[in-house]
Formats: C-alpha cells, structure tokens, sequence
C-alpha cells in the first residue's frame, strides 16, 4: 500500500512538472558573459525564481526541471527588464540589453505576439476608445490566450451614472452596474491570473471604486467574488489572502470586521481545525485565527465586554455597563501620552457642551499601572479638572493582582479588564469606543470629530 501511494504521489509530482515544462531563450545583444535573472509576479509583486549566464553572443536559456507556472515573468537585467508571458512550451525572444523592453522582438511565442501588440497599441497615443475597441478586437480573436485574459483587465471601468426616471442620479443603480459589470470579459477561473500584476490592480481598483464603507455589505460583496472561483483552489487561495490582508490593519473604522469574516469564514473554518496554508507559511494563517479570535468582540454591534477598573482613590471599582448614561464613549488613554494631553481637555470641554446634556456619558481609563503613571495621572485628571468617570488598572491595585489574581477576579473585576490594553486592542493612544444603551459597540472613531459625530447619533437613538 505504501508503495502504491509513494508511486501516486510521485507521479502527481511529474505530472504538475510536466505541465509547466517550459524553455525560455533570449538574444540578449550588448549582455556577453553576463548574469541575467527571471522572476515571476505574484500579484504586482516580483519574486526571484531563476537565473542563467549569457553565452559569448548573448543568448541566455531558462530550462529548469521543474518548470514555470504559467503567468508574466520578468527578465531582469541589473535595473531594466523586459515583461515575458510564460504559458507555451517555447518562448524565443531577442532584445538589446541597453533597452529590453522597447527593443523587445519575438521570434516564437503566440502568446508574445499579442502581449507586444497591445503594448505597443497602448503607447500609440490614439484615442482610448480607439485603442480599447482595437484591443478587445485583438482578445476576441485570440480566445483562451492569457495575454487576451490580460487585455479584458484593461478595461475601462464604465463609472457613467444612472439616472431615475426624473433625471437624478440613482447611486444604487449605479453601484450595482458597476458591480455587475466590472470583470466583464475577465475569467475569474483561470488561475494564471495571480502571476500578472494587472489582477491584482484590478482587484484594488474594484475595492476603491465598487465596495461601500460598511463591513457586512463588503462581506457579501467579497464573498460573492469568492464564490466565482469555485473548484479553482490556487484562484481562490490567491483572493482569500488577498482581501484578508487587505483589511488587516485597514484605518476606517469598522473595516477590521471585513479581516474577521473573512478569516472565520475562508481561513480558520475547517471542521477538523487544520488550516489551509495558501501561499503563505502555516504559522501565519494560524496568528491570523487566534487574532481574528480576539478581534470578533471588538466589532460593531457586538456587546462590548465587561470593563471595570478602580478610580483615582484605587478603592472604588466603577463597571463602564453599569453607568446611568444611555451611551458612553469609552476613552483609552495616557498620561504620558503627548497626543492624549491635548485632545482630552479639548474633548472635556466638548463633552460638557454638547455631549452630557444628551445624556453620553464618558468612561476614561487611563495607562496608571507603575508609580509614575499613577501620580501622573492624578495630577492630570486634577489639572484639567476632568469631571467624567476616571478610571485604571491603578499601581496599587495591578500590583496586588499580579501577586495574587483570585483576590480580585471574579469578586471585584474582571481578567479582562486588568489586562485591557490586550483585550481592547490599545496598542497605541488615545483609542476611542462608543457603547450605545444596549452597551454594544457602535462605534470606533479615529478622530474626535468622528467621535462627537457619533456620539450625538447614538445617544439621540429612540
């Protein structure tokens, strides 16, 4: 048995060798003797996958026994290169070494042919129109080529608005023919897509132009775009890493939530736990997970986690669900935070103008875990004459909870809450919450005029 199965494994092995059996030649006239490299696109991103010496005329060859995915290479040589489609069995192109790519000639390659056709149709400086026209032309008649896959992604996006039925812009319509009819013309399935670099501009061209600022609209969206590379698992391996990257450290409030549905859902669902590793080492999907783990309370709508810590006495404990206000900005902070110095007074101020007579209460904790921290934070709170809820993991009361946690949890608070710059995310200061009547999160402003934006929304909520 074991033997059948070493056999079945090593001819799967031939087989994807044999399929991407390839050999590249290049006449690289003025480059005798020189050392020349090819590399190959993962998205727009170059990565070195070869190399070979010119013989004394020139001539470089590229034959590695296990072959090359199919997709767009470059041939590098020191700071030029010349962009080569690599799908046929043979590619034999010249080109003067001063200046590949616009001395590039192609002596054997269909696939060449057309992608040096449609540069050269794109640098004519015609009318687009013209030029789109005569492009898609060239696609059509070439069906199946990558280089006509590569064409269709040069489409230019139709933005025209719609209009109702009484001459107004109708901006749902609009989005949704955009949606519709952004990859016209593009198979979604053919897996050399994730070698050329136009997939992946395309791709961050639909995300700017085709995707709403709400998470779960983009879920659905992103979802949907997924569910178009069914039974291709390199396509849809690309896509998953991708987008999830994408949204990783997005800056938009609220936008994590997309990098949280999409490693629920694509990464870390496995019934059995296991992970796909996509292009990328195990180790990382598996971070991925544990953060996405950590991050799903943290979301919009989700209930906000139990937080209470002690006042500036250390003796009081003060639980932010238990405050009177029907919505309450929660506020990270530090005192030895330059950034933070200034915008909570200007916050204060805001807050006892405009924010407290709507009833929006403010839950204040501050970074006072050693000595200097706490006095700090009590001159500070005094100098300002900071009237809110002030709250921390006070020098006091975190050194005794370290020493021993059961006198504290669950008695007076929470793990949670004597480690919140872990569970909150605080990894920089300030970092800002809304919490609305319900105590769930609506809200994660980056700015205090998101805040007061926000805040005002939420606390006039029937």
């Amino acid at each position: 048995m074991r033997s059948l199965l070493t056999l079945l494994i090593a001819l799967s092995a031939f087989g994807a060798h044999a399929q991407n059996e390839r050999r590249l030649e290049f006449q690289l006239n003025g480059a005798p003797q020189r050392k020349v490299y090819l590399a190959n696109y993962y998205g727009n991103r170059l990565y070195y996958t070869d190399s070979a010496v010119t013989d004394a005329q020139g001539k470089a060859v590229f034959a590695r026994a296990t072959g090359y995915k199919p997709g767009v290479y470059g041939l590098l040589l020191g700071n030029k290169r010349l962009e080569v489609v690599v799908t046929e069995p043979l590619v034999r192109m010249s080109t003067d070494a001063a200046d590949p790519e616009a001395k590039a000639t192609v002596l054997e390659s269909r696939e060449n042919q057309l992608f040096r056709s449609y540069k050269a149709l794109m640098a004519s400086g015609a009318p687009a129109d013209s030029i789109m026209a005569q492009a898609l032309r060239m696609a059509a008649a070439n069906p199946g080529t990558l280089a006509a896959q590569i064409i269709q992604l040069g489409r230019v996006t139709d933005r025209r608005p719609v209009l109702s039925a009484n001459g107004a812009v109708d901006s749902v319509a609009t989005m949704e023919r955009l949606r519709t009819h952004f990859w016209d013309g593009v198979d979604l399935k053919d897996e050399r897509l994730f070698g050329v670099p136009a997939f992946q501009n395309k791709l961050e061209e639909y995300v700017a132009l085709a995707m709403p600022l709400d998470a779960a609209a983009i879920n659905t969206h992103v979802d949907a775009l997924i569910e178009r590379t069914a039974n291709t698992p390199d396509m849809r391996k690309f896509m998953v890493n991708w987008i999830t990257t994408k949204y990783e450290s997005s800056q938009v409030d609220g936008m994590d939530g997309v990098y949280v549905h999409m490693a629920q859902k694509h990464v870390c669902s496995r019934p059995d736990g296991t992970l796909d590793a996509m292009w990328t080492p195990a180790e990382k999907w598996k971070k991925v997970c544990e953060r996405a783990k950590k991050k799903q309370p943290l979301q919009i709508g989700e209930t906000a986690m139990q937080l209470t810590l002690v006042d500036t006495t250390a003796k009081n404990w003060v639980n932010m669900q238990q405050l009177p206000e029907p919505c309450v900005v929660v506020v990270f902070w530090s005192p030895h935070c330059s950034h933070c110095k200034q915008a909570l007074p200007v916050l204060h101020k805001e807050w006892k103008e405009q924010l407290k007579p709507l009833g929006v209460g403010i839950y204040a904790v501050a970074e006072a875990q050693d000595s200097a921290h706490f006095t700090d934070w009590k001159a500070f709170v005094k100098a300002n004459q900071l009237e809110w809820t002030n709250v921390g993991a006070a020098w006091p009361v975190h050194r005794a909870w370290k020493r021993n946690p059961a006198a504290f949890v669950p008695k007076l608070t929470n793990t949670e809450s004597m480690r919140y710059q872990e569970s909150w995310e605080v990894f920089n200061t300030p970092v800002y919450y809304i919490v609305d009547k319900e105590r769930r999160i609506a809200g994660r402003p980056k700015t205090l005029k998101d805040l007061f934006a926000i805040a005002k929304e939420v606390a006039q909520r029937k």
